[in-house]
């Protein structure tokens, strides 16, 4: 019986874990990134541009803001705002629910 139960919450959990998706496609030139993030939960990048690398993490992406994380800080920004977060600085262009595009440059 254990063993069923086990086979089900495994059988249960594999469609939850196939509909989380997540990309981010970057494009760096001079000294920006221009970022499009997409994700239903969480997803990070390394911006190699910057040195040292940054490691940058999104999450709660929703209609008109998003979390943004680095070197520890946490922002919440909302489109068309900009922050600094950590050692960068985030410009968010637009966000919708799974998908925002921002730009970063150094803080």
């Amino acid at each position: 019986m254990r063993l069923k139960s086990t086979i089900l919450v495994f059988l249960l959990s594999v469609p939850l874990a196939a509909c989380t998706t997540s990309s981010v496609n970057t494009k760096c030139s001079g000294g920006s990134c221009t970022l499009t993030v997409k994700t239903t939960s969480s997803t990070k990048t390394d911006l190699s541009l910057f040195k040292p690398a940054r490691t940058v993490y999104f999450s709660n992406l929703r209609d008109g803001g998003l979390d943004v994380r680095e070197s520890g800080t946490t922002r919440t920004i909302e489109a068309g705002a900009e922050s600094d977060v950590g050692r960068i600085h985030v410009k968010v262009t637009s966000a919708k629910a799974g998908e925002a595009h921002l730009v970063v440059t150094r803080s």
